[in-house]
């Protein structure tokens, strides 16, 4: 996995860099929740789902950023389309699981 710069333009590419963005704001604004749940001493309960949640939105982060990665990867390189639409498919599922 390359992990240059080309992060970035494989992001733009492929419209992810604003959703990512976008991702990670809404979790900025998850955590400040957590801090205030926290604050306000709020059930235990609820502040870890509240963590168990923003962890995933992480994780799925982390998922899309490697996806992003590998697009490009594959884009710099001449591999047949049926390759291409075996990848896309693998990564969809990918990102389905998790």
């Amino acid at each position: 996995i390359n992990t240059g710069g080309s992060i970035i333009r494989a992001m733009k590419q492929f419209s992810e860099k604003r959703r990512m963005l976008n991702a990670l704001s809404r979790l900025e604004g998850q955590v400040r929740g957590i801090r205030a749940m926290v604050d306000s001493d709020r059930d235990c309960a609820e502040i870890t789902q509240q963590i168990s949640a923003a962890r995933s939105a992480l994780d799925m982060l982390g998922v899309r950023l490697v996806a992003a990665n590998l697009r490009a990867c594959v884009a710099e390189h001449d591999i047949p389309a049926a390759d291409r639409a075996r990848m896309e498919q693998a990564l969809g599922a990918l990102v389905r699981l998790h």
